[in-house]
């Protein structure tokens, strides 16, 4: 009887470890390819920004897909200084975000930390720090164009690709 059951514990582990091993998959160590459609540099349309009342507020974003990553520069300027910190050098300052994205339906998901401009993760200082998501409705996209509009903020974003380029995908880590 005593046989029995240790035989009858030993197949019950043998076969959890089999499902085990199953039910799990190895990441890839590369990154993803992310959108074929938005690999390479874009930046806002100036001409569209020239609309906005003087004194507004405004950020003209720049954004730089390559494979599944995306980097983000953010220049805020302001007609007056809002803020009384040496931090906002008149009402104009600058942000960066570095991250991963994905598209989902007509969304282009962005997961990702504010950085310094060397894109090396800020956790203290002037402005936002740590993580961020941005969530962007796709208006638009042509080879040449992309008109994103913030689910954050009112305005639209007109985008002008400035440079392409081919995701070659890299190491995780390296």
């Amino acid at each position: 009887m005593k046989n029995i059951s240790n035989s009858l514990i030993g197949a019950l582990i043998i076969i959890a470890l089999l499902f085990s091993f199953c039910a799990c998959h190895r990441n890839s160590p590369y990154q993803g390819r992310g959108q074929s459609s938005l690999q390479g540099t874009w930046i806002e349309d100036s001409n569209a920004l020239k609309t906005i009342p003087e004194k507004t507020v405004f950020t003209r974003y720049t954004f730089k897909f390559t494979c599944d990553s995306v980097y983000i520069t953010m220049n805020t300027h302001a007609g007056q200084d809002y803020f009384a910190t040496p931090c906002y050098a008149g009402g104009n300052y600058t942000e960066y975000v570095k991250g991963t994205y994905i598209i989902q339906h007509d969304s282009l998901v962005v997961s990702g930390v504010f950085t310094h401009p060397n894109h090396k993760m800020k956790v203290a200082g002037c402005y936002r720090s740590g993580n961020i998501r941005f969530w962007y409705q796709i208006k638009e996209q042509t080879p040449a164009t992309l008109k994103l509009r913030n689910t954050d903020e009112h305005g639209p974003i007109f985008l002008n690709r400035t440079q392409t380029c081919t995701c070659e995908q890299k190491r995780i880590g390296d």
